[in-house]
């Protein structure tokens, strides 16, 4: 027996990687410390359909003369700035909707508030009903009623519009006077002409009465006679500075408490926010605005997270809740109130602010990818980084290390946090890897179970998510993300490299014998092997590389044709014949249009050969 011990094969270990790549990106710790799922080095892949591959490919749809400066969506359509125009796609076909020399100013930015679709840009303010895209008409406030013709007396009532110049005052007439009075400070009036209604009648300038544009004085030709709020008269004054306060927005929010009956604006430059009347986009009361935080910085975007909407400063964070309370006169009235949130950690990467995976998430060019856990400041960590993997260093360049961060834009979907800066997107896929906001004890640990995934070659204006795809422009075309496998017609290059593996005896040489690699077998794929050790850091190529022709008709195309049956895995053995190294590697790379590399799982058969002396 001891005999037939001796000549019996050798039982080889094995080391099992049985979801590679789950783990996502990590250039944080060392190669040789990552936990398995986790990569050292990988571009243009992620988790899809179950398994690990290549990411989305890119397709144009169409192109414009001009780039595509901001993106909205109305109902299946979806509506874009470009030039002098706004055009609307409708999945095939484009149509100017509106055209302006305003719109080619500024970019600007489309928000949905009240079933309408509007455009901001600082130049201009458009709204869209659902069949035409029109100038908003400024609200023309009450100001007052029960007026003297004097001005003596008036009860007030709406605030003045900031978003318009026109005003309305009724007066009640007295039968005697001609002259009527505007309110103090409706003098210097525009040449716009005064309108007046006498009983409701409307009366002309020029020919019923006259009016003093510096006084405010309007002078009828017969007194109107006696009679409540019988009077009406409206004029015009422009003031550019509270005009300017609303259309110079940079960023929206709807919010109202437990609804968003307000159209909230900020990032003009002067740190304060403003917002509408209810359900009106055309109303601005001129105090319905606050400041918040240091007054040097500005805001830089909204969100709404429970019943509270965040106003983010690059360095700070205030929750503004509801109320509905009665002021000094016993009318109850809205009132909107600030609380600081978080005194250090801000955004200052304005389009990166999205709600996912049930909290608000955002960049800043300090921190990184930051989550909000909590509303409460007395939290001490209720703002948590989610990026601690990709972040970057000194050892390794990362997301912090990339240029333009600032301008970098985010995109949810699919169940990934994307974000997209100078052609590198990193994207977090929130799904397969949650924040664990229960890991209270440890949050670098939490951060470092979440996946991130770098891609190159994605370069977006703008982006919207409509019907369940992405769309997206890249200069002057409208482009989509889709599960085709390639760029524009071009290849994805793509590669993926597992830990620096010492098989849980670092202080042992070992041999490896067989490497095993399970790959999808119903999409095309094609992946080449470099093994790399601790003493070949170049790597030894595999001289066979891993071939899965599709058989998939949907998606045929002759380049990836092949007489294969399977549907499921394929599984292929591999000769290493790796000799007394103490870390092992395996690096797959694949640079073929219309080509996938999907992995399943990883699995090495090795063995000690003695210690490290």
């Amino acid at each position: 027996m001891k005999q037939l011990d001796k000549m019996a094969p050798a039982k080889w270990r094995t080391m099992e990687l049985n979801t590679p790549g789950y783990g996502g990106l990590n250039i944080e710790d060392l190669e040789y410390q990552l936990d398995v799922g986790q990569s050292p080095d990988m571009l243009n892949m992620m988790l899809k359909n179950g398994s690990f591959g290549k990411r989305y490919g890119q397709t144009t749809l169409c192109s414009f003369d001009y780039p595509i400066q901001a993106i909205g969506k109305y109902s299946d359509n979806l509506f874009l700035q470009t030039g002098q125009d706004i055009v609307q796609w409708d999945g095939e076909n484009t149509t100017v909707v509106y055209t302006d020399a305003g719109i080619a100013a500024k970019k600007g930015i489309f928000f949905n508030f009240n079933r309408m679709l509007y455009f901001l840009n600082g130049s201009i303010y458009l709204v869209w009903d659902g069949e035409t895209m029109s100038p908003v008409v400024p609200y023309i406030p009450d100001i007052g009623i029960n007026a003297k013709p004097d001005g003596s007396y008036v009860d007030l009532f709406d605030d003045y519009n900031r978003l318009g110049a026109g005003f309305r005052v009724t007066y009640n007439g007295d039968g005697t006077s001609t002259q009527y009075h505007l309110l103090d400070k409706m003098t210097n009036l525009d040449n716009t002409p005064v309108e007046a209604t006498v009983d409701g009648v409307e009366k002309t300038e020029g020919t019923d009465f006259t009016v003093n544009r510096e006084t405010g004085v309007i002078t009828f030709n017969s007194a109107p006679p006696a009679k409540q709020n019988n009077v009406e008269i409206v004029a015009y004054k422009t003031e550019p500075e509270y005009i300017n306060s609303i259309l110079n927005n940079k960023y929206w929010a709807a919010y109202g408490g437990q609804n968003n009956s307000r159209l909230f604006l900020a990032g003009n430059g002067d740190s304060t926010y403003y917002f509408s009347y209810v359900f009106d986009a055309s109303y601005f009361p001129e105090s319905n605005n606050a400041t918040v935080g240091n007054g040097e910085e500005d805001i830089t975007g909204f969100g709404t997270q429970y019943n509270n909407l965040i106003v983010f400063k690059p360095t700070e964070m205030y929750a503004i809740s509801y109320t509905y309370q009665q002021d000094s006169s016993g009318d109850y009235v809205a009132q909107f109130v600030s609380a600081q949130v978080n005194i250090e950690m801000g955004c200052d990467m304005p389009d990166t602010i999205l709600y996912v995976d049930n909290r608000l998430t955002w960049g800043s060019t300090e921190w990184g990818i930051c989550t909000l856990c909590s509303t409460v400041i007395e939290d001490e960590r209720n703002v948590r980084i989610v990026s601690r993997n990709i972040n970057g260093g000194h050892r390794a360049a990362g997301l912090l290390q990339e240029a333009d961060l600032e301008k970098a834009i985010a995109i949810n979907y699919d169940g990934k946090y994307i974000l997209v800066c100078s052609g590198t997107a990193y994207a977090w896929d929130y799904t397969n890897s949650p924040f664990s906001q229960s890991d209270r004890i440890s949050v670098d640990q939490a951060a470092k179970r979440t996946a991130w995934f770098k891609w190159d070659n994605i370069y977006m204006n703008g982006y919207m998510v409509m019907n369940r795809e992405c769309y997206f422009a890249k200069d002057n075309k409208l482009c989509k993300l889709g599960f085709n496998l390639d760029d524009f017609g071009k290849a994805i290059p793509a590669h993926y490299m597992t830990p620096m593996m010492d098989f849980s005896a670092y202080e042992y040489e070992k041999n490896a014998k067989w490497i095993y690699i399970e790959q999808r077998g119903d999409t095309p794929s094609i992946t080449h092997i470099r093994y790399i050790t601790n003493e070949d850091v170049n790597g030894t190529e595999e001289p066979r590389d891993l071939i899965v022709p599709s058989r998939i008709w949907g998606t045929f195309k002759w380049t990836t044709f092949g007489w294969n049956p399977t549907r499921f895995a394929r599984v292929f053995a591999r000769k290493l014949r790796m000799k007394k190294f103490i870390m092992l590697g395996v690096y797959m790379w694949n640079d073929e249009v219309n080509k996938d590399m999907s992995l399943s799982g990883i699995r090495i058969l090795w063995d000690l050969i003695k210690k490290v002396k």
